[in-house]
């Protein structure tokens, strides 16, 4: 069973692909460096509200949006 936090991985890289952005794409629309993304996506930082309302609010979805489970008939990118 996956966790929340890979949820988020999953739901961040499902909305980037389908905006055609990068991390560091959406690293510099949430004001943020490069790394702080690269480490969310490879769950190794559990962020805090704050960080994943601004996710939210960048990629125009609601916060629980990002730790839903993904559909399962969604294709899951790498």
């Amino acid at each position: 069973m996956a966790t929340t936090v890979e949820y988020l991985a999953i739901n961040i890289r499902r909305e980037l692909k389908a905006r055609g952005w990068t991390q560091a794409e959406l690293a510099k629309r949430c004001e943020w460096p490069q790394p702080r993304i690269a480490e969310i996506l490879a769950q190794r930082y559990s962020p805090r509200v704050a960080t994943l309302d601004t996710i939210a609010k960048v990629l125009e979805i609601t916060t629980s949006t990002l730790l839903a489970p993904p559909p399962e008939n969604s294709e899951i990118p790498a």
